[in-house]
């Protein structure tokens, strides 16, 4: 996966943020500034970049070095667009009673540009250029955001102005006198303005103007060719600065890779060579700011991802998820991040993020590898939101028809009677493709995506409630993981020293419901114990004792009748030294409860706990094994069960072996690292760990 390849870590880029903040709380002067290379129309500028990059990577205004730094900055006079804009970002980020100070700040942003664009303050000695402009626009941007106004001339003009400057190569230079070149920094600032002004002026359209849309699509193509996280491409140096104008791209389009690269990923390595572990950029404010922010924002939490789809109409509302994302960062007080993922890409990339939105007027034609893909993503652990626009019949009849493809063993239906949205009066009328344990794909009876894209939220029962109550169950309570944390491990290098073979039972009932959490349990071995694991499917009532494998997985949720061959069959296995675990899927229904009961009559004993003296337990005398007597269970085990933190496992024992392991609990959605809510079981790392240590145990007996 993307991941995969790079060196850089969620770790190591959090290490580098703090190093950066102790850089800056080290050389604060006693008045609270960072005034050092600036002065004039630039005056308090540092600082207030500097403070912003501290809030925005996470630093509370309540912190005595803040304080001081804010205090400098309400004192501070300011004649300078970039200065000024800064600081007005600063207010932005601030509690309510700091809004006059941004409307001041806007006020005077409103007053310096002139038809719709901005030198570097409001005296009329400079000309204008695109650079300045991008901060005036932005810092009358964050005005707007917390509820200010800026006049819709001014957003008609800077659109109108980037609209007719834009070469006819797609990018944009610092201005737009003839032979000036596109530059990374400039085409970044263009697709900024672009995008603001998109969310200002046309957001109650259906759709966003069709000759708007072409020049942002022009621009990003523009980056996508030339992007490179070492260097401004064909402009003045500055690195940082362009990078922190990636970011504001990034942040509006939703883009994740450029150039074949995940911009954040390839600019965070750029940012920790040059770092070095000093916690500064050259020793410089303004550059290690701007990295500073570029790694905070870039590294926080991704949780949907919105699917593009070639040749299909896919973005025709480019704000609605980027709106949405806004809502759920406001309400939840921490900030999320969004991104477009190409439907031709690894599905496994896809996978930071455990939600995916597809809308669209039309109905999405996607190819069998296509296809595949979404299946894939679908099958690790995500959801797809299927979004009709304007309840389009031709879009809603493609989904289902593609569902019933992928899926023909889970109808779309309404939503089961305790899913969370119907609990929560959120519903209206929705469907969904559920296997038993989670939604695999969930279609709205309504358009959901066009009271995102107008920006509107509402209370409970609105669009915007339904869509926190999907997080919520996606995310369990919220835990969504930062950009570069993936829920599977990475396969380290290194070839086998063996195997263990192992093979889900088929039985005449849902057998296979999560058919790939073995994947990224097989690279969790590996990176464990330099084994493979082996796996496949075997009909059940056909398992012999001498079939070579280690262990059977007997898995389902519902209850089911075994036959009389396929309770024989289990008995010759175990008894010829085989090893089965009986499990609940999502240990939410009475499949293993059913099953036990019918061992129990068929044996003619009953399985007892395993205890901490148990080898799939303690990990004793199995190399590579863990200690699992204290586990540690999802949110749901603890809050309605009031579990501690011994493992729940019992077995059945021939010869004194546990030959037949039974857990009511989940293992497997843990071992996909799936967060999701309202799971009975085990966490990801505890599930691991004690399918780790069954595996081993079966193997050691062959």
């Amino acid at each position: 996966m993307a991941a995969a390849a790079s060196a850089v870590t969620d770790k190591q880029v959090g290490q580098a943020i703090a190093r950066m903040q102790e850089f800056f709380y080290e050389n604060q002067r006693p008045g609270g500034s960072w005034e050092r290379k600036y002065s004039g129309r630039h005056r308090g500028g540092e600082t207030a970049i500097v403070t912003l990059a501290l809030l925005t990577s996470g630093q509370s205004h309540q912190d005595p070095r803040i304080e001081r730094a804010i205090d400098f900055l309400q004192k501070t006079s300011m004649n300078g667009t970039y200065a000024v804009s800064m600081r007005a970002h600063v207010w932005a980020a601030l509690p309510d009673r700091f809004l006059p100070l941004l409307e001041t700040d806007a006020r005077w942003l409103q007053a310096a540009q002139r038809h719709g664009l901005f030198s570097y303050g409001p005296d009329g000695n400079s000309r204008y250029d695109h650079s300045c402009t991008q901060y005036g626009v932005l810092g009358l941007w964050e005005h707007a955001k917390r509820g200010g106004r800026t006049p819709r001339r001014f957003w008609r003009d800077v659109i109108g102005h980037f609209l007719k400057t834009q070469n006819q190569d797609g990018g944009w230079g610092y201005r737009s006198r003839e032979g000036d070149r596109s530059s990374g920094s400039m085409t970044a600032a263009g697709l900024t303005v672009l995008y603001v002004g998109l969310q200002e002026l046309y957001r109650n359209q259906n759709q966003a103007p069709a000759h708007i849309r072409k020049h942002i699509d022009l621009g990003l193509d523009w980056l996508d060719r030339h992007y490179t996280p070492d260097t401004n491409p064909f402009g003045l140096n500055f690195p940082y600065y362009y990078l922190y104008c990636i970011e504001r791209v990034a942040l509006a389009s939703g883009i994740k890779q450029l150039n074949g690269m995940d911009w954040f990923t390839a600019g965070a390595r750029r940012i920790l060579e040059v770092e070095g572990g000093t916690g500064s950029i050259k020793d410089g404010f303004s550059e290690t700011a701007f990295a500073l922010m570029f790694l905070a924002r870039g590294r926080v939490s991704v949780w949907i991802n919105k699917v593009k789809i070639p040749g299909a109409k896919w973005n025709n509302r480019p704000n609605d998820i980027y709106f949405l994302n806004r809502y759920l960062s406001d309400q939840h007080e921490r900030e999320f991040n969004w991104q477009v993922v190409e439907i031709d890409s690894d599905p496994k990339s896809w996978m930071n993020a455990a939600m995916a939105w597809l809308s669209s007027s039309s109905a999405p034609k996607m190819t069998e590898i296509q296809q595949e893909n979404l299946k894939t993503y679908l099958d690790l652990g995500g959801m797809l939101i299927a979004n009709a626009e304007m309840r389009s019949t031709r879009f809603k009849d493609a989904i289902k028809k593609l569902a019933e493809q992928m899926y023909p063993r889970y109808p779309m239906r309404p939503l089961v009677v305790d899913h969370p949205l119907r609990m929560a009066g959120a519903h209206n009328g929705a469907m969904a493709v559920h296997n038993g344990v989670r939604d695999l794909i969930f279609m709205p009876a309504k358009d959901w995506g066009l009271k995102f894209q107008r920006h509107r939220p509402r209370g409970r029962g609105s669009e915007w409630f339904a869509m926190e109550q999907l997080f919520s169950v996606a995310y369990e309570r919220h835990r969504a993981y930062n950009r570069l944390i993936y829920p599977f491990p990475t396969r380290r290098e290194g070839h086998p020293r063996g195997e263990v073979r192992v093979a889900r039972a088929r039985y005449d009932g849902d057998w296979n419901i999560e058919p790939r959490c073995w994947e990224p349990l097989a690279t969790y071995l590996f990176n464990a114990t330099s084994l493979e694991l082996a796996y496949g499917n075997i009909q059940l009532d056909q398992l012999e004792g001498d079939s070579g494998l280690a262990l059977i997985h007997l898995a389902g949720v519902d209850p089911v009748n075994l036959m009389p061959g396929e309770l024989e069959a289990i008995r010759r296995f175990i008894d010829s030294g085989g090893t089965v675990l009986v499990e609940t899927i999502g240990g939410r229904g009475d499949f293993s409860v059913h099953v036990q009961r019918q061992l129990s009559d068929f044996l003619g004993t009953i399985p007892v706990p395993l205890e901490g003296r148990d080898s799939i337990i303690s990990g004793q005398g199995l190399p590579g094994a863990v200690d699992n007597r204290r586990v540690t269970y999802r949110a749901f085990s603890v809050l309605n069960l009031g579990v501690d933190h011994v493992p729940r496992l019992a077995a059945y024992r021939i010869n004194g072996r546990p030959a037949l392991v039974i857990s009511h609990e989940d293992l497997s959605l843990g071992a996909m690292g799936l967060r999701r809510a309202g799971i009975n079981g085990y966490n990801s790392e505890s599930a691991r760990n004690l399918l780790i240590n069954l595996f081993l145990f079966a193997r050691n007996l062959e």
